[in-house]
């Protein structure tokens, strides 16, 4: 009994997880449809000549810039920024270019002494392990989730047997549970006064290269 009370803390954390990668990375067709590959989502190019698997071509200000404007306006109050944790060192070191100088974009304003922002053009930045690995689209995802149909059907159900492998003497345990989601819109929108390259939508994500 204290391993199905050990079990039964630990074991929907990890549906937690999974359910939280299905929502970021799901390829439908038996998983849910993710963030990542969803039509509604938009790839912002990075800038000319830069390639962020480079030293010293991370990611720049203006990627974060470019990508800002590609979010739907409905999305701005919502929106956070999903990132792999991996990539804090380059956002915490990302710089503003300006004369012979540059300009910290992360500190506050105690320097480096002080407890850092956390936040990138006043939206939340939140590390998560289900982002895509450094350099690769999907590393940093400024996203409104509230754009994303989560539908369940009951929470975990959560059972034990000693019945199953009665003749092992084993216990035997089960959870069942049941989920599906997706963005609510099926494709990327082009602004009413804008240009029809300049499409935007409620997921931007940084391209590669």
């Amino acid at each position: 009994f204290q391993l199905t009370a050990v079990v039964n803390r630990w074991f929907p954390m990890e549906f937690g997880f999974k359910v939280d990668d299905e929502i970021i990375n799901g390829v439908g067709a038996g998983h849910a449809s993710g963030v990542i590959p969803a039509a509604c989502t938009v790839t912002q190019a990075v800038e000319t000549g830069q390639t962020r698997s480079i030293v010293g071509q991370k990611i720049l200000y203006a990627n974060i810039a470019h990508m800002y404007a590609r979010l739907l306006s409905s999305s701005d109050a919502s929106a956070v920024w999903f990132i792999n944790r991996a990539l804090l060192p380059e956002i915490m070191l990302m710089t503003l270019p300006g004369g012979t100088a540059s300009t910290p974009v992360f500190l506050p304003p105690g320097g480096a002494s002080g407890s850092p922002y956390m936040t990138l053009l006043g939206k939340p930045i939140i590390p998560i392990e289900q982002c895509q690995a450094p350099a690769t689209p999907g590393d940093i995802i400024l996203t409104d989730l509230n754009e994303y149909l989560l539908l369940t059907k009951g929470g975990i159900d959560a059972q034990a047997s000693i019945h199953v492998r009665f003749i092992y003497d084993e216990m035997t345990f089960r959870w069942v549970y049941r989920f599906d989601g997706a963005p609510i819109r099926n494709k990327v929108l082009t602004p009413y006064k804008g240009g029809s390259t300049a499409t935007q939508g409620p997921f931007v994500i940084l391209a590669a290269s």
